[in-house]
Formats: C-alpha cells, sequence, structure tokens
C-alpha cells in the first residue's frame, strides 16, 4: 500500500472523529441549551425552580441539578435537596409520544415541607392536560431525605419524619388510568423512615421511632402514643370528660402488606402482630360527661375510610392500666389487666364474614379472665355477641379499685364464672353461671368510707339465700337485661353485662332459665 494511500485513509479517519466530535458537542451544547430552556420556560407558572449547577450528558441521557430550590407561589410547598438526578433518557420513547421512559430519577438529600389545609380532603383534584403522557421509570432513588406536614392555619406541627430512604422499581405512572385501578404501578417498593410523628388529634400525639415497608413486611418499631398535656394541665383544657393516655408498643409486625389502593387509601395483610402494648388510662370522672356517641366496633369498621382487611391479628404479652378519679381529695386506684394476650380473625371494612375476637388475661395478677367476641361490621344495627369466663379470682386486689369507682367492696373468691351477651346498638341480654367462696358485700355512702349498713344488708341476705339455690354442681344462675349508655365505649358495655350479671346471679333465684 503506497504512501499516499495510507495518508488518505488517515484523513478520512479523522474527518471522521472530527465530524463526529463536533456533531457530539453541538448535540451536547444543544441538549444542554433545551435543557435549560425547559426548566425556564415549561414549569407551571405557580413553580419556582432554582438550581446551582446544571450538568447534562446527550449521549447516556443523563440531567443533574446541584443544589436545588423548589417552590409554589402560594408558599405551601418546599423542596430543598443537594442533588437531583436524571439517568437513561429514552430519546425514542419521547419521540413517540406515548411513554416516556427513565432509566433513574435520583434525590440526595431532599427537605420537603408541605403546609396543608387540614379537613380538606373533598377539595377537586386537578386534571391532567390532554397532551399528558404516560411515565415508566425503571428505578426511583430518595436518599436521606426528610418531610414535614404543618397546618397552614396554625403553622402547627402535624407529621414529620426526620429521615426517609425511598426505593422503587418499575415505576408506572399514568395521568389519566382508563380504569379504576391506580395511576401507578410498582414492581417492588421499600420505604425506611426514622423518628416520625403524628399530630393526631388536639390533645394526642404518636411516635414511630423507626419504619419499613416493602413488599413482603412492614415494621414499626417503638410506637408511642400519649397525650400532649399532662392530667391536671388536660382538665384545664377540656370542658367534658376526655380520657388521658400513654400508650407503647415495642414492636408491629405485617405480612405482605398490599397498600396500593384503587380509590382510596388500602392495608390488606395476611396477618398482623403487636409485640408488648403497654396501655394507661386516666379517667377524671369529675369532668362533666362528654355527650357524643361512642360507636360499636361494627360502626367504627364499616365507617373507615381505609379499606382495611387483616386475615389474622395477634397482640401478646401486653398489660393494659386503668385509673379513675372520682372524689376531689382521693387518689385514683388502679385496676390492671395483666399477661394480656389477643387474636383477631377476619379484621375488615369492606369484606364479609364475622370478625372473631378472643381475648385472654388476669386481673390484676389474679385468676384467668378470658372474653370471646363477635360481630360483622356490615351490620347495620350493630349486633354482637360476647362470651366468656373468669376462673380462680381472689377479690382482695381490686378492693381499692372497687371502692373508688362503684361505692362498695366485696370480699371472696369467685371460684368460676361464665357468661353470654348478645346485643346491638342499644341493649343487650345474657345469662351468667358462678360459683365462688363466702362472698361478702359492703355498701359504702358517698363519701366512700362510711358503709351504707342498710344496703349491704339487703345485698349479703340476698346472697347468703343464694348459696342454697346453687346447681347439683354448685353453680348459681341468673339472667339480666341492659340498656346501653351509647357514650361509653364498647369495653364498657361488656363490663357493665358482666356487673348485672353477677348481681342477678348472686341476688335472684339462681335457677337456670
Amino acid at each position: 500500500m503506497s504512501v499516499r494511500t495510507v495518508n488518505k485513509k488517515t484523513k478520512i479517519f479523522i474527518w471522521i472523529i472530527v465530524s463526529i466530535s463536533v456533531i457530539g458537542i453541538a448535540a451536547q451544547l444543544l441538549f444542554t441549551q433545551k435543557v435549560k430552556s425547559a426548566l425556564a420556560e415549561q414549569i407551571p407558572e405557580n413553580i419556582q425552580l432554582e438550581y446551582r449547577d446544571l450538568s447534562t450528558n446527550v449521549f447516556l441521557g443523563n440531567i443533574a441539578l446541584k443544589n436545588v430550590e423548589l417552590n409554589t407561589s402560594d408558599g405551601n410547598t418546599q423542596v430543598l435537596a443537594d442533588l437531583m438526578a436524571i439517568k437513561g433518557i429514552g430519546y425514542l420513547s419521547l419521540l413517540s409520544g406515548k411513554t416516556a421512559e427513565l432509566g433513574e430519577v435520583y434525590l440526595e438529600k431532599p427537605q420537603i415541607l408541605l403546609k396543608q389545609q387540614m379537613g380538606d380532603t373533598l377539595r377537586k383534584k386537578a386534571l391532567p392536560p390532554e397532551s399528558a403522557s404516560k411515565l415508566a421509570i425503571k428505578k426511583v432513588k430518595l436518599d436521606q431525605g426528610s418531610l414535614i406536614i404543618r397546618n397552614i392555619e396554625t403553622d402547627s406541627l402535624v407529621l414529620e419524619a426526620k429521615t426517609i430512604d425511598l426505593n422503587l422499581s418499575q415505576l408506572e405512572l399514568d395521568p389519566k388510568p382508563e380504569s379504576q385501578q391506580p395511576p401507578f404501578a410498582l414492581d417492588s417498593y421499600e420505604i425506611i423512615a426514622e423518628d416520625l410523628y403524628f399530630d393526631v388529634s388536639p390533645f394526642e400525639y404518636m411516635r414511630w421511632e423507626k419504619f419499613q415497608l416493602n413488599k413482603e413486611e412492614g415494621n414499626i418499631l417503638n410506637l408511642i402514643f400519649r397525650t400532649k398535656y399532662s392530667r391536671e394541665e388536660l382538665t384545664k383544657r377540656t370542658s367534658v370528660e376526655h380520657d388521658h393516655f400513654d400508650v407503647t408498643v415495642d414492636q408491629i409486625t405485617l405480612s405482605q402488606p398490599d397498600i396500593l389502593g384503587a380509590t382510596g387509601p388500602k392495608l390488606h395483610a395476611p396477618s398482623m402482630e403487636v409485640h408488648r402494648p403497654i396501655i394507661t388510662v386516666y379517667r377524671n370522672l369529675l369532668m362533666p360527661p362528654n355527650p357524643k356517641i361512642k360507636p360499636l366496633p361494627n360502626q367504627i369498621l364499616r365507617e373507615m375510610p381505609l379499606d382495611l382487611k387483616i386475615d389474622s391479628l395477634t397482640m401478646s404479652d401486653g398489660q393494659v392500666n386503668f385509673y379513675k378519679k372520682t372524689m376531689a381529695d382521693v387518689a385514683p386506684q388502679q385496676m390492671s389487666l395483666t399477661s394480656v394476650y389477643s387474636k383477631v380473625k377476619n379484621i375488615h371494612s369492606r369484606g364479609e364474614g364475622m370478625v372473631e375476637i378472643v381475648a385472654k388475661n388476669q386481673i390484676m395478677g389474679e385468676g384467668q379472665f378470658t372474653l370471646e367476641y363477635t360481630f360483622d361490621p356490615q351490620s347495620l344495627d350493630n349486633s354482637f355477641m360476647a362470651k366468656g369466663s373468669l376462673l380462680n379470682f381472689d377479690t382482695e386486689k381490686v378492693v381499692p379499685f372497687i371502692r373508688s369507682t362503684l361505692n362498695a367492696e366485696i370480699d371472696g373468691t369467685i371460684n368460676q364464672m361464665y357468661f353470654t351477651v348478645s346485643g346491638n346498638e342499644y341493649a343487650s341480654q345474657g345469662e351468667m353461671k358462678m360459683k365462688y367462696d363466702q362472698f361478702k358485700f359492703v355498701a359504702l355512702k358517698k363519701d366512700h368510707l362510711t358503709v351504707n349498713k342498710f344496703k349491704s344488708g339487703v345485698a349479703n341476705l340476698l346472697t347468703k339465700k343464694g348459696d342454697t339455690k346453687a346447681d347439683e354442681d354448685g353453680f348459681r344462675h341468673g339472667q339480666f337485661k341492659v340498656e346501653r349508655d351509647r357514650t361509653r365505649s364498647f369495653v364498657h358495655n361488656v363490663f357493665r353485662n358482666m356487673r348485672a350479671g353477677m348481681f342477678r346471679t348472686m341476688v335472684g333465684s339462681g335457677k337456670e332459665r
């Protein structure tokens, strides 16, 4: 090959390289200019976007913005981020106009601040433009983010997550879905958030130490639900009776959670476990009663905005401490349910079938109390069935609580007690049978100290006579009817039925109906 031929080929090769470089540089410059123009001209007028540096790569389809600040003109949304990056833009998909394809969207240390009108959930959502196309992103990653939501009227904190990490894969967004399915689809996701705060009500708040959720499982660690104020301060801030709460839960776990609802919030899971819930409730009965009607579990689930379905919920190693203040100068006494275990089957707000609750615990560390409670959320009369038993219970430890709340004292041992209650929104009726030893009843006057001799004498006379009216197995039987106090919870309703059953069983005819 001659020298002239080699030189000619070299020149052609150099010319090709130079041409490609020039085209590449031109394309890069044009691409960068187009991105800048789009950021300046095509962002909605109500959004202001500022950034310190812009870098692009036309060949890889990458765009990166550093030190980003985004604000809405109403001042209700602000996003700050060290880096916002888009990688792997699909040029062919953009030219087709049907679906925009991206390889990755990445946000580094985004700080999101939102201000919302609380309770304004019925506001009509803006419709997407007719030209809006579908968006497919292979990967979305949010690294070391944070979120704050404040009340637009009071500027008070509504929700805060101090650290959020988010990973999504195969995200597809359809701004105009033709079906009732969610406007997005996901192949997999993982959310990890730490140090979360929720403003539950004007009086209560909730915190989570850590929250983790993916398609396989969900975890909440160290949940706290508390009243914002001390017992004394709460009394000053309320005009009617309002319980003071202190609740802690070590861990809540979910298996295979499904949260992608079609028309609203959703939570479906085969199982849920609540580990070591410790619940303390203080009630000041010196305050005027709250006249608000308390719904039964049927209505609570039926009217829940969340599409809820959990096949099995288990609560273990729990404790419930309950205090009632009935006299200004008398310290409230404690009633505790210890070693609390419960299992709930078929919890649902939109489904079918009975919800079945089985709870087992001890009262003040004594005896064994078991309660079975079944109901259908779709029952409009809120009907229910309850069955329970109490075994080997020495009343000594509950005397201070009963003295301070019921103006009475009791003494003796309940060897066995069984009851069945059926009812609805307004009333209930049931049967009970009891076997007890040396039961004694002392009625007190309003000062909780002086014995009401007349009431005590009548009750003990009837109880003593009742000892001779037991069946061949030593059980006395009683029947009872109770009108429900609709301003009290369903738990109060169950114990009110038990109290009526015990009284009718001890002082009634003692015969089985």
